[in-house]
């Protein structure tokens, strides 16, 4: 247990899954549920608490979150996760970062940038002590990702990107966190009870059963802003990337076609809903195909791996760990990180 020397966490986004975030370390780590591990994938096999974290920073555009308590943030009308857990008085502003990109495409129909200074974001990480910075900022976000990734660098907090903008598994930012010796994890979470990690375990099953792989797919389709983000292709592409690499670096001899994000129905709201097909040769040319239909709320299944990723990233930065951390990357992230067994441009500068 962590309790006497919590973790300091800022969070860059307020968005849906900040909210998940918020309020899993506010409500959930704090009620007996916790006996039971409190719903969270703790990679080292034991519970933790709320009193373990503690979110000293927060970062957002939104005029509907910038000035806010974190607590109101949390129930901001451009989010459209449950709140399960109210959030109570905090004392945590959230602060206006740079906009940059993070806003640009579909997302600048739907959020109105606060009209207010920037907030100094090196400063507030200094002044607050901020052990991790984790990135949730919308897909896409490069400009954006990469100056907070820079803020952690030069006051020397590990980082935690979410998001899939190639960081931990890009050689010049990897060297960057090893030269100033802090730890980078990523990249874009892998979810709790998510597509890809039903995907993943699904075809391991069939091969692990002297099964071969011939075909494979997957669809996705949601109504959270994450989801109308990615409408636009370039930053769709991204999230392309890291799913078809995920589901890829499992699967031998064998190219599946790009799996990504296939609809925005804003009805769905934060609800995912996804479609797996995969085809395999048994012993005796034997066929099999599995279909399989996963419904899962989107922003809570990534705060139950984006917590103990967090947990796992001040460990290392605590051991004085430095760099990208592969052995531990596939527990909580898409994009392999080594080896990367189908390189793309995106990942590869």
């Amino acid at each position: 247990m962590l309790q006497n020397n919590a973790i300091r966490v800022a969070v860059v986004g307020m968005g849906n899954c900040g909210s998940s975030l918020t309020q899993l370390i506010h409500g959930a780590l704090s009620t007996s549920a916790n006996d039971r591990y409190g719903g969270v994938f703790w990679a080292n096999g034991r519970p933790h608490s709320n009193e373990d974290f503690r979110i000293v920073a927060a970062f957002d555009v939104d005029r509907e979150k910038v000035g806010q308590d974190l607590g109101d943030a949390v129930e901001a009308s451009t989010n459209c996760t449950p709140v399960v857990w109210r959030v109570p008085h905090t004392g945590v502003t959230v602060q206006k970062g740079p906009r940059l990109d993070g806003i640009d495409g579909p997302l600048a129909e739907s959020v109105i940038e606060a009209e207010v200074p920037d907030a100094d974001v090196h400063q507030v990480l200094a002044d607050t002590s901020a052990d991790i910075v984790v990135n949730m900022l919308p897909t896409g976000a490069r400009e954006a990702t990469e100056f907070y990734a820079d803020a952690a660098l030069q006051v020397g907090c590990g980082f935690v990107n979410c998001i899939p903008i190639p960081l931990a598994t890009n050689a010049g930012w990897a060297a960057r966190f090893q030269e100033a010796g802090v730890p980078l994890f990523g990249d874009d979470v892998k979810s709790q009870m998510g597509t890809t990690t039903v995907h993943q375990t699904l075809v391991d099953l069939i091969q692990r059963k002297g099964g071969q792989i011939t075909r494979t797919y997957q669809m996705n389709i949601g109504g959270n802003a994450d989801f109308r983000n990615m409408t636009d292709a370039a930053r769709r592409a991204y999230k392309n990337v890291t799913k078809t690499s995920a589901v890829q670096s499992h699967v031998e001899g064998l190219d599946i076609p790009d799996i990504g994000p296939n609809g925005f129905v804003e009805p769905l709201g934060d609800n995912k809903r996804a479609h797996v097909m995969i085809g395999a040769e048994l012993a005796l040319g034997m066929q099999v195909e599995i279909n399989l239909n996963l419904t899962v709320t989107d922003s809570p299944n990534a705060a139950g791996v984006i917590l103990p990723a967090v947990l796992e990233c001040a460990r290392a930065r605590r051991r004085g760990d430095a760099g990208v951390l592969p052995e531990v990357s596939d527990n909580f992230f898409k994009m392999p990180v080594a080896p990367v067994q189908k390189p793309h441009p995106l990942h590869a500068e």
